[in-house]
């Protein structure tokens, strides 16, 4: 979750598709551990975990509302066995997120939750690796865009192949040569147990699907709570997804288009301070799913 030093290598293709400043990795959705949530309340808090707000650092929050939209980046997405359900399933999950009581949580530290999705584009060039940089990324962006990215929305890349790292998804921001700045977030291949998202409602739904949704979500909410690392995040250094990460509500979210997703919980200081919400991997309530 540190800010990144562009190397020369990346340095070289940000500059190949025009841009002007660098680009900056600025949250890791880290993939599943040995350790779990509990929802045990009997468990007692200890001194050190009473320190554990959301913290506003003064910086950048998005209030105002975005767009939304998906690259499909790789031949793969052309294959209709590979692709399955995802492209529809995520443009459903995009779709409904805004304005629906999940994305709402946000709005207890200013943030917007109103967000409008575009037509996916799609790049047939050859995703070059699950581990993908914040500057390939970004160069993506810039190259599908012709360097003129729009401002306020905020570009999902979605790749074909999985990553080495502990990793399910990506967020930060860069720029290109119109020097307006942009979100993005960034995926690779998922469909395996570190990213595991449990959801038996939707039991026809592919599991690829269900862990991008829920790692989508996960990244939008931190997106505009914390987008260029100067917003809102625990002392160590958390944002509001990670306070909770593979902590879910006991049903589905149901969005404002009428579908449903397993989504994870989001941290709320509001329900931490109330001692409310289901309690998180460290034994802290303020874990909820609607506001």
């Amino acid at each position: 979750m540190k800010r990144l030093t562009i190397i020369a290598t990346i340095s070289t293709v940000l500059t190949a598709c025009g841009a002007q400043d660098d680009a900056v990795q600025t949250g890791v959705m880290q993939g599943r551990t040995t350790e779990t949530a509990t929802t045990d309340d009997s468990l007692s808090l200890t001194t050190s975990e009473k320190n554990n707000l959301l913290q506003y650092k003064g910086g950048e929050v998005i209030r105002t509302a975005i767009k939304t939209q998906a690259i499909f980046w790789g031949s793969e997405w052309t294959d209709k066995k590979y692709a399955g359900d995802k492209v529809t399933g995520l443009t459903s999950l995009l779709g409904g997120i805004g304005n629906s009581k999940w994305l709402g949580i946000v709005n207890e530290y200013g943030a917007t939750s109103s967000t409008s999705n575009q037509a996916a584009q799609f790049d047939p060039s050859v995703f070059p690796t699950g581990d993908l940089s914040v500057g390939s990324a970004a160069a993506e962006v810039c190259k599908l865009n012709k360097n003129a990215p729009d401002a306020s929305t905020a570009y999902f890349i979605y790749g074909t192949k999985k990553a080495k790292a502990n990793i399910c998804a990506t967020h930060g921001w860069a720029q290109c040569a119109n020097g307006k700045k942009f979100l993005l977030a960034w995926f690779p291949d998922i469909d395996d147990a570190k990213c595991f998202t449990p959801d038996t409602v939707n039991k026809t739904r592919s599991q690829a699907l269900k862990n991008l949704a829920n790692a989508t979500a996960h990244e939008l909410a931190e997106l505009v709570t914390d987008p260029r690392r100067t917003g809102w995040f625990a002392p160590n250094r958390d944002e509001i997804a990670d306070r909770c990460a593979w902590t879910f509500p006991a049903s589905n979210v149901t969005l404002s288009n009428g579908s449903s997703f397993r989504l994870i919980n989001l941290w709320s200081n509001s329900a931490y301070e109330k001692s409310t919400g289901m309690m998180n991997a460290s034994r802290q309530n303020g874990c909820i799913a609607s506001k």
